[in-house]
């Protein structure tokens, strides 16, 4: 069986690293695709996209999607979603059909909460957009949904182990929620994030990000267009910067400033990474919780995953296995 990343354009290339002091932000340039055609889940939708819960008494693990667009939509592994019940994060990627719906797999990221906020009041059954998962909580998640696809459970991500890793989120931020809340982590840090997104900057030609510290090699998103990038870059900065130290002062130039040094000795690890999953052996098939099909892949080094739409890659994202050690 041909491994999806056969569909992998082979011109990709990786940029100059942006950013010292913190994670290094690499581009990754390339051709973007046209086809598939697909709508990205945003704020203004209005009554056309409907995230809800399952039911009204609603399930922590999934969530239910009705697309109401001419073309699918494309939700993101890790992408956040906020409000109804709890928070979420997705634990796939999906496609969900045009004119149709679907169930679609996603973990709590706000154990405290069932349907109440801080105040009492009654929440909506409905979501909006919400802040991504950490890279941290994505890499784990990703591993532990490939044992669970393996052991035919479906796109489980582990609950338990999320709600720890959002408290480990929430420490390292210097946060506290009384719900558990992932997003208060965020809003904790929202001066020193705003300030790495600013000094960042978004090729013209850019279809994937990756990140490293130190050298070490933490994760990339690869995406079949520049336009599905630019969605999701200011989300994917935020999560690899929420899950490093907080800088003294609790502000961001100690964070990431202009690149200095290494750039050459970065972008060739990004490169070997492209490549290894690239001609990675042991790419497996399994069922999507919508169109197009769910690759994974994993080694001794790190754990991949892929969606795949026709000969497309819509989304590629890959993962060291080291992150306990690898981000601080």
């Amino acid at each position: 069986m041909p491994d999806p990343t056969a569909r992998l354009p082979r011109a990709l290339t990786a940029d100059r690293p942006q950013g010292a002091g913190g994670p290094r932000l690499v581009p990754i340039l390339g051709p973007s695709c046209r086809t598939p055609r697909y709508a990205l889940l945003r704020a203004d939708a209005g009554l056309s996209v409907e995230v809800a819960e399952v039911g009204a008494a609603g399930r922590v693990s999934e969530v239910r999607v009705r697309n109401g667009l001419d073309a699918p939509l494309f939700l993101m592994d890790g992408q956040g979603l906020a409000g109804a019940m709890q928070d979420r994060v997705l634990t796939a990627d999906v496609l969900v059909p045009a004119r149709a719906g679907a169930t679609v797999p996603v973990c709590c990221v706000e154990a405290g909460r069932w349907g109440r906020g801080d105040s009492g009041a009654e929440i909506g059954a409905h979501f909006g957009p919400g802040r991504a998962a950490g890279h941290r909580l994505r890499a784990a998640k990703a591993s532990r949904v490939h044992d669970s696809l393996r052991s035919g459970s479906g796109h489980d991500g582990g609950q338990a182990a999320v709600w720890e890793e959002v408290v480990a989120s929430l420490s390292r931020s210097g946060a506290a929620s009384t719900t558990q809340a992932l997003s208060e982590a965020y809003a904790r840090r929202d001066a020193e994030l705003a300030d790495v997104r600013q000094s960042t900057r978004l090729p013209d030609d850019a279809v994937g990000l990756a990140a490293l510290v130190h050298g070490r090699f933490l994760g990339l998103d690869l995406f079949d267009r520049h336009s599905t990038l630019a969605h999701f870059w200011p989300g994917l900065i935020d999560s690899y910067v929420l899950d490093l130290p907080r800088p003294a002062g609790g502000r961001g130039p100690s964070v990431v400033g202009p690149a200095s040094g290494g750039d050459a000795a970065d972008v060739a690890t990004v490169l070997r990474v492209i490549d290894r999953v690239a001609g990675g052996d042991g790419w497996e098939r399994y069922p999507s919780p919508g169109e197009g099909e769910d690759w994974r892949l994993r080694d001794e080094g790190l754990s991949a995953s892929a969606l795949l739409s026709g000969n497309v890659v819509v989304h590629l994202q890959a993962f060291g296995h080291d992150q306990a050690t690898t981000a601080g």
